[in-house]
């Protein structure tokens, strides 16, 4: 395998962990399921990628470019969940059309990939489709609406949201620039040596969400840490068994895995029984928050009242002590 292959792999591995992990800590969030269909959507992108590795037809290429139109538009969808200025529907139905659009003329030939002369890992050798410049287009709005929605939130948001934002800008810069520049603007000059890289680049923006998921909490992060953690090292140690030579290697091996899942599953559930009890006091603080705001609202109706019959008292008091002087004035005249 070369470089370019590996990094492919690596992408695809990182997408699948990442994805399911932020998924599985709260899969009724709707942004969290969103990201997981985003995460599991770059995993297959990824793959028909590989796939030209062992056989090697146009039909992974064109799945790629398939894959490739429905991601950004699910990117931008994640974007208004997230993000304190909602994206309109109108825009999201308009990029979601062109995505399905793209997404099935990927498949017919002449249109997206034009003359193939050879599929490699990646990419294919050969001319691009008549549509190809289209693609590019519509693919380079994607790229100004998701800069343009991060910008706005970075720049308006405050603390740990404009930091969020920070990471995620970044991620999305170089991510949409590299997928650009080597599946779209160097095709069209004949140079389709570097297409892989815009699956491979998805790594960087997995990268950095990753730092704003594990700095910023941009979602449940002691959850998906703990998670990952327990995750990897278990694969690791169930990896390990495979390789063992001798049959007490692999039940040394084996016992040192059920241990550690045991393990794993006591630290996974007092790390979910800390976060219980963490949101069952800040439930407690909301409701005792709302309980001094409702009292606060009461006192101040009834200052309001009094206030008001102070005045009219007041103002009873002077038309009397009026009414009196000129009733003075009269009985001296």
């Amino acid at each position: 395998m070369d470089g370019l292959t590996i990094a492919i792999i690596i992408s695809a591995i990182l997408s699948a962990v990442l994805g399911l992990l932020v998924f599985l800590s709260n899969p009724r969030k709707k942004d969290h399921q969103v990201f997981g269909f985003f995460s599991f959507l770059v995993v297959v992108w990824n793959i028909s990628n590989i796939l030209p590795l062992w056989d090697a037809n146009i039909i992974y290429i064109k799945a790629a470019y398939a894959i490739g139109a429905v991601i950004s538009p699910t990117i931008i969808f994640w974007l208004s969940l997230i993000c304190e200025r909602k994206i309109g529907k109108k825009t999201l139905l308009i990029m979601m059309g062109f995505g399905i659009f793209f997404f099935f003329a990927s498949f017919i030939d002449g249109l997206i990939i034009g003359n193939v002369e050879k599929v490699v890992v990646g990419r294919y050798d050969g001319t691009p489709g008549s549509l190809l410049y289209l693609y590019g287009i519509y693919f380079l709005a994607n790229i100004f609406i998701i800069l343009f929605r991060t910008f706005d939130s970075y720049f308006k948001g405050q603390g740990a949201v404009k930091k969020q934002m920070g990471y995620l800008l970044i991620g999305f810069l170089f991510w949409g620039m590299i997928t650009l520049l080597t599946s779209f603007i160097l095709p069209i000059f004949g140079i389709n040596k570097f297409m892989g890289l815009d699956a491979a680049s998805s790594a960087i923006f997995l990268f950095f969400t990753a730092l704003a998921i594990t700095q910023y909490s941009l979602f449940e992060i002691k959850v998906i840490l703990t998670e990952f953690l327990v995750a990897v090292m278990g694969l690791v140690l169930l990896g390990l068994l495979f390789f063992m030579p001798t049959p007490a290697l692999k039940i040394a091996v084996s016992v040192v895995f059920l241990f550690y899942c045991l393990i794993a599953w006591l630290l996974i559930e007092s790390t979910l029984a800390e976060i219980k009890a963490k949101e069952s006091l800040e439930q407690k603080v909301q409701e005792r928050t709302k309980e001094l705001q409702n009292a606060y609202e009461d006192i101040k109706s009834q200052k309001n009242e009094l206030e008001k019959w102070y005045n009219l008292t007041i103002g009873r008091e002077l038309r009397m002590a009026e009414l009196k002087e000129k009733i003075k004035n009269f009985e001296q005249k």
